[in-house]
């Protein structure tokens, strides 16, 4: 006799009725649950400075994007893995944010996406602009839910993207400008994770 558990329904092919070791109980249950719900996302640009998340979210959904998994990271070694290893580590690194944050809007993307398109030959020069902006804007995301001003300057995120596609003035771009937008990043991802926790997404706000 088969064990204890959970059977297809000789009666009815829909649904499960468990078994008792000897007999067929009354319990059932749906052969097929359907798949649960998942957050919804926002069809409208969250992230434009023109928008106030206080306004046009409420509570329940401020406090839902708040959560994240960001960990802490030295700011002046992402500067120096960022021209030690040619910006790789930047490309990887800060992409793996793009998982560790929550995706609020419906185009956001995660990391396997975000680093895997930058390898995509001539795509990669649009996807560029996708993947710096989506980390600024997703970053900047998490202060502005809170009521603070965004500390990464997506005019200079938007500067690096079009002075790296400029052969030779590129090479400007990654020595400078590419390093500060790091720097930036890393510098409100500590600052996220020291006083807004991964699981205390409320907690006191930056001193």
């Amino acid at each position: 006799m088969p064990d204890a558990g959970w059977y297809a329904d000789p009666q009815d092919a829909e649904r499960l009725r468990f078994w008792d070791g000897q007999l067929w109980t009354e319990h059932t249950s749906p052969a097929h649950l359907p798949p649960p719900p998942s957050a919804p996302r926002i069809s409208f640009n969250v992230y434009d400075s023109s928008v106030s998340p206080m306004q046009v979210l409420d509570a329940e959904q401020r406090e839902r994007y708040m959560h994240h998994t960001l960990t802490r990271f030295p700011t002046w070694a992402v500067v120096v893995l960022h021209i030690v290893t040619l910006g790789i580590f930047t490309l990887i690194y800060q992409g793996l944010k793009l998982s560790k944050l929550p995706l609020v809007r419906d185009n956001d993307f995660k990391a396997g996406k975000g680093i895997g398109f930058m390898f995509i030959p001539f795509f990669n020069f649009y996807w560029l602009f996708r993947f710096v902006l989506g980390v600024t804007d997703r970053l900047n995301f998490q202060f502005r839910l809170r009521g603070y001003p965004p500390p990464i300057s997506r005019e200079l995120a938007l500067a690096s993207c079009i002075v790296h596609l400029i052969p030779y003035v590129n090479f400007v771009g990654f020595l400078v400008l590419e390093p500060i937008v790091a720097a930036q990043w890393q510098q409100a991802t500590n600052k996220i994770v020291r006083h807004w926790p991964a699981d205390v997404p409320s907690a006191p706000p930056p001193g």
